[in-house]
């Protein structure tokens, strides 16, 4: 989507509707696409009425914790060692947090799962890659994609900036603004996670291989470099200022040896079986039909020598699977929407292509029917998320409401082993944290909790793991405990500090 400079905000709003219009009547055109798409945002939908219970709930913590300092410079104590890494989403995440609630963050990145969707769309309009069409169901019938639509993560977001910033990699109209504008939108990709930065050696190694002439593949990767650090520098210096590392937590206590190396688990196509579209497995049978011609286009596209080096850098590091691979993925699925868009017209594909989404669209909408009686209150909303969350997790939750009604805004909860607290409605300190820095078990007390919140087992097991002097519970009274069994074989307790 284009936007005019200097900024006309009225203008802008009417190209961007205007442009929206157009890629929706671009993608009716294809009635197959078109109405799976729309079917697989459907159950998204279904799943962000269904109650949040992912992990990784620092992305509403984070955001919430730094509208009650007034501050973002919280430093990496605690078990939130990504509080100095870079928080470009969550940032986006606090106006919601601030003035509704921390379930505006689902919202919020669902937002930016239609617009890496109408992206994809925009980019098949482009003339050499009228194929693409076929990508935005890839993308929208992924299981991991399925599953992330109504989280708080934030990877739709960088998706979203990453996509973009290859595009504008593509325009050739204004070849050095080209690049300043794909290091602007891959900025937004390092200031949203930290890992990424791998990346810019794709985009590098892409714009030294192109035709251009030496001095002028130098001066492009120079824009692209400064560029993107116009936009990310802001959270390296303030993860310097935090930790006197401004690649935090990168080269602290980690052996970078161990993500390098050749990674043979990404070589097992069973390894990711439930993470990709079954469209896309099914695709590259297709492959086969005029392979030659097939293989002749392919390497004439640009895109698909940005894919290669990228398919060699994630075979040649380790990272966790999952919505990890989504960066490799959201570009692979051009390569499988090439496949689909040369064999589409023969009527038994079509069929086939049909069979293959309806056990998993059955699937999936089932799964979201049968929780929304506990989300809309005709079942029991907390037996549902205790039967989910106790399972080792680490959130707290008001399990069976053994706990809320002890605990209040007034609060100062010492939790230990527990880290989320997505449903928590009290201020927290980790104990963890505490233990770490002294053996006194009075130094709760020194810090003013009014609470102390155990996942794992009493105070006498908590002083007994961590070795811990000066135990005496005459101070602590046990207001609550819940046993996971048989979802899990942890225990939780909850004392008050008297």
């Amino acid at each position: 989507y284009s936007f005019s400079f200097p900024f006309s905000l009225k203008d802008n709003l009417i190209g961007f509707f205007g442009s929206l219009k157009n890629d929706l009547l671009y993608l009716k055109k294809n009635k197959f696409v078109f109405i799976w798409t729309i079917l697989f945002i459907f159950i998204g939908l279904l799943n962000l009425i269904n109650p949040e219970i992912r992990e990784d709930q620092y992305h509403t913590d984070l955001p919430h914790r730094y509208v009650k300092s007034q501050t973002v410079m919280v430093p990496p104590y605690e078990k939130f060692s990504v509080s100095a890494s870079p928080l470009l989403s969550e940032m986006y995440y606090t106006p919601g947090i601030l003035y509704i609630s921390k379930e505006s963050a689902r919202y919020i990145h669902f937002t930016y799962y239609i617009l890496v969707l109408l992206t994809l769309v925009n980019f098949s309009r482009l003339k050499k890659y009228k194929f693409a069409i076929y990508t935005p169901l890839l993308f929208a019938s992924a299981p991991v994609v399925i599953h992330e639509t109504s989280s708080i993560y934030v990877d739709f977001q960088w998706i979203f900036c990453f996509l973009l910033s290859i595009i504008m990699l593509f325009d050739r109209k204004n070849n050095e603004f080209s690049q300043i504008k794909s290091g602007i939108l891959f900025g937004g990709v390092l200031a949203t996670k930290l890992w990424t930065i791998v990346f810019s050696i794709v985009f590098a190694l892409f714009m030294l291989t192109t035709k251009d002439l030496t001095s002028k593949k130098i001066i492009h990767v120079f824009l692209f470099i400064s560029f993107t650090l116009f936009v990310s520098a802001i959270w390296f210096l303030r993860a310097y200022v935090l930790t006197g590392n401004p690649l935090f937590p990168a080269f602290n206590n980690s052996d970078l040896s161990y993500f390098v190396g050749i990674n043979y688990q990404l070589l097992n196509i069973f390894s990711f079986i439930n993470v990709f579209s079954p469209l896309f497995f099914v695709s590259f049978v297709f492959l086969i039909y005029k392979v030659k011609i097939n293989v002749k286009k392919i390497c004439e596209l640009e895109l698909f020598r940005y894919l290669l080096l990228l398919l060699i850098l994630y075979l040649s590091i380790h990272y966790p699977f999952g919505r990890y691979l989504l960066g490799l993925y959201v570009i692979f699925i051009f390569l499988s929407s090439f496949a689909i868009h040369n064999v589409y017209n023969f009527k038994f594909i079509k069929i086939f292509l049909n069979c293959v989404l309806m056990p998993l669209f059955a699937y999936y909408l089932l799964s979201s029917i049968l929780v929304l009686p506990y989300a809309v209150g005709i079942s029991d909303k907390n037996s549902y998320l205790t039967r989910i969350l106790s399972r080792d997790n680490s959130s707290y939750y008001d399990f069976d409401h053994k706990f809320e009604k002890f605990l209040s805004d007034k609060d100062l909860v010492a939790t230990y082993e527990v880290y989320g607290f997505y449903y928590a409605n009290f201020d927290y300190i980790y104990a963890d944290y505490i233990f770490s820095k002294t053996k006194d078990f009075t130094a709760l007390k020194s810090a003013r909790a009014t609470k102390l919140f155990i996942k794992g087992g009493d105070i006498a097991w908590l002083c007994t793991k961590n070795k811990l002097v000066k135990c005496d519970t005459e101070n602590y009274q046990l207001l609550s405990k819940y046993s996971a069994v048989p979802y899990s074989a942890t225990s939780y307790y909850l004392y008050e500090i008297k």
